[in-house]
């Protein structure tokens, strides 16, 4: 019993101020988005999005950051869907005067033996991070017993590849430099990423769902 990964995706769209990505989302899951985005004026500072889906859910907005002139990124996160969803859209919030390109990961988690609760948030910006293992990194998120961590990595303007870090197994990879992970933990963890190319500056987020069984139940993780 515990959380277990029912599907996970990404997408990437040029030139748009909102973008869907289409995944399957049955009623009484956990989802998790996490969204990089570069926008078209330089150094506007992080602005929260909103993101919907087809079935009417409401998502809650979990933050985000932003580094450098024009390097951004947003999360959300929704534990128990009333409806059933087939996409999920994200919109960049207005205040952004352009936005040159969208990243967008989602994962769906199926719940049993008791309920998803909302860990934490983190994100990180880092210049020439090195070639090091797990050298690309957020802060630390917070888990326990059953939790899980998705990842989402981006390098604007560099050439990677980026593979997903130590304990993660990668879900979404585009265009070499960008990158999205989920693994499980029992105790606070970051997401952490290794790339080719030292030279690459990388802002990294992540968000973790926890679990609470039901009286009487044990916890356990699945892929």
């Amino acid at each position: 019993m515990g959380l277990s990964l029912s599907t996970s995706g990404g997408f990437s769209q040029s030139s748009v101020s909102s973008t869907s990505i289409t995944i399957t989302v049955p009623a009484n899951a956990a989802v998790g988005l996490l969204v990089n985005y570069e926008g078209g004026t330089a150094f506007q500072g992080y602005f929260a999005g909103t993101c919907t889906d087809t079935g009417g859910n409401t998502y809650t907005n979990a933050g985000g950051g932003s580094f450098g002139p024009t390097a951004y990124c947003d999360s959300f996160y929704i534990l128990n869907t009333g409806s059933s969803a087939t996409s999920i859209t994200y919109t960049v919030n207005a205040a952004y005067a352009s936005t040159s390109i969208i990243d967008l990961a989602a994962w769906v988690w199926t719940v049993s033996g008791g309920t998803a609760n909302f860990g934490s948030q983190s994100n990180n910006g880092q210049s020439a991070v090195g070639t090091g293992t797990d050298a690309i990194t957020t802060n630390s998120v917070t888990c326990a017993a059953g939790s899980v961590v998705m990842g989402f990595t981006l390098s604007p303007g560099g050439t990677g590849p980026i593979s997903a870090g130590t304990g993660f197994i990668s879900d979404y990879t585009q265009f070499n430099v960008l990158q999205a992970e989920h693994g499980a933990f029992s105790s606070n963890h970051a997401a952490t990423f290794t790339t080719a190319t030292g030279a690459d500056n990388t802002l990294s987020n992540a968000i973790s769902f926890g679990f609470t069984a039901s009286s009487g139940v044990s916890v356990a993780w699945w892929k």
